[in-house]
This record gives C-alpha cells, structure tokens and sequence, in this order.
C-alpha cells in the first residue's frame, strides 16, 4: 500500500499554531479592553481546551503520516515537547508572562515540527521519483 503525505495537514497545523501563537500573545494586549465591553471568550478555558485538542489531532495525523514515509522520530518529540508545554500552559492562567512563555515556546516547537515534517516528506517525495525515473 503506497502512503501519501498531505502537506495540507502541515499547512493547517502551521496555520493553526501561528494563529494561537498570535492569540497568545496578543491576549494579554489586549485583555483588559476587552473586558470593558464583557467579551471574554478570548480568556476562556473551554474555548483554548478545543483549539488545543485540534491542534493536536491535526498536528498528529499530519505527523505521523510524514513519519511512514520519511521516518525521523525526532519531529514526533518535537511535537509531542511543544503539546505537552501547550496543555501545561493551561495551568498557569493566573501568572500571564509564564503563560505566555509557554506558549511561545510550545508553538515554536510545533511550527518547527510542522515546517521539518513537511520538508523531510518533500525530500522523500523528491529522492523516491528519481528512483522511480531511473
């Protein structure tokens, strides 16, 4: 059975942590502008769980079938390091700056897996139809 990688699904997975990287950051920003017109869907906890969980099973798929094909279980780690520092982050909601350390940190780890995940399934692509030409 031949394997195909979508690079869509890094693409997504990119996307969507650039854009929580952005919400991140841009929260506390403004936060407190927010909050005098009674929005607060920007801080809450049900709504960050949700995009949490999509990144995951995005960020997931997206990886593991690049891993089939180009097998560096090193961007798994990656990916795995920056959930685990995303859900963690979850925790300290209460000290903004770690909280947005964490998050910055977790989304670098999971934009890099994303950005090497979709080079080593290119380059793998590349080397297989050269075999296949020859």
């Amino acid at each position: 059975m031949k394997l195909i990688h979508h690079s869509k699904w890094d693409a997504i997975g990119i996307s969507a942590s650039l854009i929580c990287a952005v919400h991140c950051v841009a929260l506390p920003l403004i936060f407190a502008s927010l909050s005098f017109l009674g929005i607060e869907i920007l801080n809450n906890f049900i709504i960050e769980s949700l995009i949490i969980t999509i990144s995951l099973l995005v960020g997931s798929w997206a990886l593991y079938t690049g891993f089939q094909k180009h097998r560096h279980f090193f961007l798994l780690v990656i990916f795995i390091v920056g959930m685990m520092i995303l859900f963690s982050s979850q925790f300290f909601a209460g000290h903004p700056r770690i909280e947005i350390i964490c998050k910055a940190v977790a989304a670098s780890c999971i934009i890099t897996a994303h950005i090497l995940n979709w080079k080593y399934s290119k380059q793998f692509d590349v080397v297989n139809k050269t075999f296949a030409q020859q």
